[in-house]
């Protein structure tokens, strides 16, 4: 047991999706960590979801932010980053976590001070919550253990690293610079940006998280412009890739 629990902030991104968001963080809270800064930031949504938002922040007393216009998930990433006082960093959205997610993490990001992120193993369920029929655990074959990545195998096979499990050293985000606004999504292109500036992690084989799979996902929106910006990905990191 650790004698003092750093402070970790969870920044809740919203898009129209405010009662999800809603119990992403109420799903944070009881965890009952006793050392959390939360951040809820609506992306321009135009729904009612800031409406909801903004009162729970003064029901459950966190701070509420709303972007003028929709930014996108890095933009709006890199506001909660900017805020955070916080020495972790966790992005929220719809999806929850278990009672073991930060206290597990934050041990781990502790006791390897060289290490820059954790992550773990997500449960898929549905819009309801209810399991997804005939899913496995993503990211299910983790070892428990040290994960430094390569540039090139990433762009090609993924990262190891899901976001929904997370959890950030937040001066390793500040000194890369955040997220890189040019993409539209956050993910890939932070993972490249780890493996070509040889951060290192740490994965943990165990379900910490609820990844809730809906038809208002962002991957299942755009996956003719991600093509376009994965061909992107090559020429800024300078990945080779071989031709058959």
């Amino acid at each position: 047991m650790l004698e003092q629990w750093p402070k970790v902030t969870i920044c809740a991104l919203s898009f129209n999706t405010g009662t999800y968001t809603e119990l992403a963080i109420r799903s944070a809270l009881a965890t009952n960590y006793p050392n959390l800064e939360i951040i809820c930031i609506d992306d321009g949504s135009s729904d009612s979801s800031s409406e909801l938002l903004s009162s729970l922040s003064e029901e459950l007393g966190f701070s509420f932010y709303k972007n003028a216009t929709n930014l996108g998930i890095p933009e709006t990433c890199n506001i909660g980053l900017k805020i955070s006082t916080g020495e972790y960093f966790v992005i929220i959205g719809d999806d929850l976590m278990l009672p073991n997610r930060i206290h597990g993490d934050v041990k781990v990001l502790e006791l390897n001070p060289s290490m820059g992120f954790v992550s773990s193993v997500a449960r898929v369920i549905d819009s309801t919550g209810e399991t997804l029929e005939g899913s496995t655990d993503w990211a299910g074959r983790l070892s428990d253990g040290p994960l430094k990545e390569n540039s090139r195998g990433v762009w090609l096979s993924g990262s190891k690293i899901f976001t929904p499990t997370a959890t950030y050293r937040t001066s390793m985000l500040r000194k890369l610079g955040g997220w890189d606004n040019h993409f539209d999504v956050e993910d890939k292109p932070m993972f490249i940006k780890f493996a070509s500036e040889g951060v290192s992690g740490w994965t943990r084989n165990e379900v910490t998280t609820l990844y809730r799979r809906h038809d208002s996902n962002y991957s299942a929106k755009f996956r003719i412009r991600m093509f376009s910006q994965e061909l992107d990905l090559l020429k800024k990191f300078s990945i080779s890739i071989s031709t058959w």
